[in-house]
């Protein structure tokens, strides 16, 4: 008699938690570091021309300042994990039964 074997792909669920491998989380990292840096760069570079502007008048450093001290709105959500299903192939059977 041979045994059955079932084979589970949990790869779909273990991407949604965050359980990634090595080499996906690592390209993540650099994709994310790369837009933090154009972000602060390009942010950079406007508040420079904005203190550069000296000839429009105003206080252009307490501007922003203020525009820097405005704290960022946070969303909230529940959900519940995983909502992807869990793939499920059996072998060297043609019949399982599967109780509840």
């Amino acid at each position: 008699m041979e045994l059955r074997k079932i084979e589970l792909n949990m790869s779909e669920i273990y991407s949604e938690i965050g359980l990634k491998p090595p080499g996906a989380l690592g390209h993540e990292a650099a994709d994310k570091g790369l837009r933090a840096a154009g972000s602060y760069t390009a942010k950079q570079a406007a508040q420079g021309d904005q203190m550069a502007a000296i000839q429009h008048g105003g206080n252009r450093i307490a501007a922003i300042a203020a525009s820097e001290s405005r704290g960022e709105t946070l969303a909230l959500g529940v959900s519940v994990m995983p909502t992807k299903l869990v793939h499920m192939q059996v072998r060297n059977s043609d019949r399982i039964d599967i109780f509840a």
